[in-house]
């Protein structure tokens, strides 16, 4: 599941409970009970399945990451991706290496101001 700007949402408000579903300990198998009988598969429980993966993308530059929510810190791991010019060589064409070049040079020109 790919969640696009995780830290534009209150996901502990969104997700209440559920939110333990995403605990890092492996072992344990959590599972949360529903306020309605909603038939099968679920009924009245809910459990995330062993196979979903979670990706949700950020904006290190929006101030509003630093308001995201100690409980959802504690369920994620943060990685930090860069631009890879490599990235652009393989899979782009010369007009997208030439604007990539171009886009690092005024970044570095702005960010030296």
């Amino acid at each position: 599941m790919h969640i696009d700007q995780i830290n534009r949402a209150d996901l502990g408000k969104i997700l209440g409970e559920a939110i333990y579903l995403f605990e890092p300990d492996p072992e344990s198998r959590r599972e949360i009970a529903l306020p309605y009988d909603f038939g099968k598969p679920f009924h009245r429980t809910f459990e995330l399945p062993d196979n979903l993966h979670v990706l949700g993308t950020m904006n290190g530059a929006d101030r509003s990451i630093a308001i995201v929510d100690v409980a959802v810190r504690r369920r994620f791991a943060f990685l930090s991706l860069w631009p890879s010019s490599t990235v652009v060589q393989e899979h782009g064409c010369q007009l997208s290496e030439v604007a990539f070049k171009e886009l690092v040079v005024d970044f570095c020109r702005a960010r030296a101001r």
